[in-house]
């Protein structure tokens, strides 16, 4: 063994710092999101400031958590943070053609139904569109703590015309859902614990299969998520500014079917999972 490597920067970089010690070889981790962001006692990360000073190197899934990460050095010493985008797999989520049936706006959430997705501002901004008479489907699958609180707020809007609550999926479906949908939507938000997302990989599988998508402007999501150019954003918790941005996909076709094109060769160029695990070894010293 040449060098330890653990993905999230919790107990399981710990494990790797104190192996690679016993085995005097250099070692690394990848930060992705609840093991840097969260300040809940269950999930926080005592010892990053120390992994991130004596690991070989700190790689981060984002520029937004490489800054976070690059914090904790001294200056001159920031270039042993680097940040690599987590990759996925681009033959199963591929181009798909527009569906053009001429009906509703077919809208897609996957997700842990937790607070950090913002799932509530969601329904609330369905509820709207509704009341603007927009024409809309939305399907939600996943499952999570907020199921109970999700249904209910569902019940109570009465969004059981418009809305589809499902369960968790598997990876082959959720790309068949992808391809079925116009839109994907995930209004993120950080929550009360200060976790939220990096950058969400439903993102990439979307924009991968050609859609565009609709978030919110947290952490390192419009470093994917650009607006006018591979999806629109709004702020955190803004319901009428989520409704306002699907209208727009809902009345101009057009520019979503642009926006989700463009997204497909962005994630094409960056997210494709052979090119970044390639990435990760050379920043670990393992080019060839």
């Amino acid at each position: 063994i040449r060098h330890v490597h653990a993905h999230f920067a919790n107990t399981t970089a710990d494990c790797a710092a104190l192996l690679a010690r016993t085995l005097g070889v250099p070692w690394s981790f990848t930060a992705h999101a609840y093991d840097i962001y969260s300040t809940a006692p269950r999930l926080r990360n005592d010892t990053l400031a120390w992994k991130v000073r004596h690991a070989h190197r700190a790689i981060a899934v984002s520029e937004f958590g490489a800054r976070l990460l690059r914090a904790f050095l001294p200056p001159g010493e920031g270039t042993r943070v680097v940040t690599v985008h987590v990759g996925i797999p681009l033959e199963l989520f591929r181009e798909a053609p527009w569906p053009d049936d001429g009906g509703p706006l077919r809208l897609l959430a996957v997700a842990r139904w937790c607070e950090k997705k913002g799932l509530d501002t969601l329904l609330d901004a369905c509820a709207l569109l509704r009341a603007r008479g927009i024409a809309f489907e939305l399907r939600v699958f996943g499952d999570g703590p907020l199921r109970g609180a999700l249904t209910a707020q569902w019940e109570r809007l009465g969004l059981a015309s418009n809305v589809v609550l499902g369960r968790p999926l598997a990876q082959e479906d959720v790309a068949r859902e992808m391809r079925a949908c116009h839109v994907f939507v995930l209004p993120c938000r950080r929550d009360r614990t200060g976790d939220m997302d990096g950058i969400p990989t439903v993102f990439m599988e979307a924009m991968a299969t050609g859609r565009p998508v609709v978030s919110c402007a947290v952490s390192g999501i419009g470093e994917l998520v650009r607006p006018e150019e591979t999806g629109l954003l709004a702020a955190p918790d803004d319901a009428p500014g989520i409704a306002e941005a699907i209208r727009r996909l809902a009345v101009d076709r057009d520019f979503a079917r642009r926006l989700g094109a463009r997204g497909r060769a962005v994630v094409t160029e960056e997210h494709d999972q052979r090119r970044c695990a390639r990435a990760v070894l050379e920043e670990l010293g393992f080019a060839g």
